[in-house]
């Protein structure tokens, strides 16, 4: 615990992704940043104050991917839990939504190595976070019910 003292990281972090479908394709950005660095993972990023889960996945889907969602419904949350990392201590609680696309031209924001759409049969050969495989698999079973 004495490396997430030093670092502020007294309580978990809530953090909001979704996935965002277009027809076969999902919406994926490529992290820039640790954990995952150059991984692709849905957008998201942690929830500010005064927001709601919700807002903070749309906000964050705008400063990624330039893109606007419609029809969100919640899809899972996920713990990402490192907090003896010296480099990079971590503890987040991430409440994931999934939605489909609406409006706009995918641009990678400034936060991100990079965006775009990728059939979800791709993702078999691309580096994604744990997380990400196994939400992707789930909203697909979701959208066919």
């Amino acid at each position: 615990m004495q490396a997430a003292e030093r670092n502020g990281f007294f309580w978990p972090r809530l953090g909001a992704g979704v996935l965002v479908f277009r027809n076969e394709h999902v919406l994926l950005i490529q992290r820039s940043q640790p954990p995952y660095r150059d991984h692709w993972t849905p957008p998201g990023g942690k929830v500010e104050p005064g927001e709601t889960v919700l807002q903070a996945a749309q906000r964050e889907l705008m400063e990624e991917c330039s893109i606007v969602a419609q029809h969100y419904a919640f899809l899972d949350f996920h713990e990402f839990i490192d907090i003896n990392n010296t480099s990079f201590p971590t503890h987040y609680v991430v409440l994931n939504y999934f939605a489909e696309y609406a409006s706009g031209e995918v641009r990678a924001g400034a936060d991100v190595a990079d965006a775009g759409w990728f059939h979800c049969r791709e993702l078999s050969r691309m580096a994604v976070t744990p997380a990400t495989r196994e939400a992707v698999a789930r909203a697909i079973r979701l959208r066919s019910a």
